[in-house]
């Protein structure tokens, strides 16, 4: 993993130690430290001014496909192809518990916290989410309704609400205290990669490998408006927190910048090397 200076683009440090490809980096909510998943089966977390190991986080028995820290910043929880999340203490390096619930020879392919810390979603290839309290690693709850397995989730900014997708090629609302399903968002014709919440969390944009984008209200199943304009598989969108600005990235090695109100292209960045890698993040 490279770091860089998000003011110069200088590059700051090589973060070498991994001995498999490097699949998920997170930056800890202070800035200070970073997390990286690998295909080795650990987790490394960096010291951010130095580019040095802090510790290496070993249990896993399978590829890293997540890691993700609290927003305390206190825990790291990290997700696996070994069928399982963990919990860990990103002070000590500890371990604190191993989440066991979802099928076995599963991949549990991504983990959220939600806002206040206190519970931790999974998402997993046996076409589950399920909910689990950080302190004691209870399953609370399991999230039953997708066709295929669970590729994102995330919180809704309340708490209160749960949003997945699927390679069934559908988005799903859940309720956190219930686990109803609120709404099946349907329209899509390919796995759904990405999801985001708008900051008020009225609407939220769902990115798919069927090329487009597309942006829904959370309180009715009707899609809004269709983003077109990337020539292959979104793989990440999100909201500027504040703004009705929205950004997709995508195989096609752009990011594009859109007007959320009325679907317009505001913007198009774009490598201009043709062996430029895919843009998995925006």
């Amino acid at each position: 993993a490279r770091l860089w200076s998000m003011e110069t683009g200088e590059l700051l440090h090589v973060l070498k130690g991994h001995t498999e490809e490097v699949f998920t980096v997170e930056f800890h909510p202070s800035g200070t430290m970073v997390a990286t998943g690998s295909f080795d089966d650990t987790i490394r977390l960096w010291d951010v001014e130095t580019g040095e190991t802090i510790y290496v986080l070993q249990g896993h028995t399978d590829d890293l496909r997540d890691v993700t820290f609290s927003p305390d910043g206190n825990i790291l929880a990290s997700a696996a192809a070994d069928s399982t999340a963990k919990l860990w203490d990103t002070q000590t390096g500890e371990l604190l518990h191993t989440l066991i619930g979802h099928s076995d020879k599963s991949w549990v392919m991504v983990a959220q916290f939600t806002p206040d810390g206190s519970k931790l979603a999974t998402g997993s290839s046996d076409a589950t989410a399920r909910l689990w309290d950080v302190r004691t690693g209870e399953l609370l709850n399991i999230f039953v309704g997708h066709a295929d397995r669970v590729e994102r989730l995330v919180f809704s900014p309340a708490g209160d609400q749960l949003l997945t997708s699927s390679w069934d090629a559908t988005a799903r609302l859940w309720s956190l205290q219930t686990g109803e399903t609120i709404h099946t968002f349907e329209g899509h014709t390919d796995t759904i990669r990405s999801v985001a919440f708008s900051p008020n969390g009225e609407f939220f944009i769902t990115g798919s490998l069927d090329h487009t984008a597309r942006i829904w209200d959370v309180r009715s199943p009707d899609q809004l408006g269709t983003y077109v304009g990337h020539d292959d598989a979104i793989l990440s969108v999100d909201y500027h927190a504040g703004t009705h600005l929205l950004a997709t990235a995508s195989v096609d090695r752009t990011i594009r910048i859109w007007d959320a109100t009325n679907g317009n292209q505001l913007a198009r960045f774009s490598g201009d090397d043709e062996n430029d890698t895919w843009i998995r993040s925006v």
